[in-house]
């Protein structure tokens, strides 16, 4: 096991990270083309706030796609427990017509 460097106030530094987006700034919470695979992705850094929700959606679109649902014909439409508005997924498909959005905000 090697030992993690010790930042050094004298020298510049800085951390490296990925950042989810997509070209409209919404995600993409689907499957995949390859059968089996689940993505949700896009979030544009903000899905820590939003990930209970996120992985409710996603645990219910896999057990729809497993179970023989069609999303790309007949998009799963999910209520959400606390608003009680209907979350149409086709609106963070895979194949959704991308938004112009020039803010994260759409």
């Amino acid at each position: 096991f090697r030992a993690l460097p010790i930042p050094s106030p004298r020298q510049a530094q800085g951390i490296v990270a990925a950042y989810d987006v997509t070209e409209d700034w919404s995600p993409i919470l689907d499957r995949s083309a390859l059968g089996g695979y689940f993505t949700a992705t896009g979030t544009s850094g903000n899905a820590f706030k939003n990930a209970p929700i996120i992985g409710d959606f996603m645990a219910q679109l896999i057990e729809y796609v497993q179970g023989g649902g069609d999303q790309d014909s007949a998009p799963l439409a999910v209520k959400l427990p606390h608003t009680g508005t209907i979350f149409g997924s086709a609106a963070a498909s895979r194949l959704r017509r991308p938004h112009q959005a020039d803010t994260v905000m759409g």
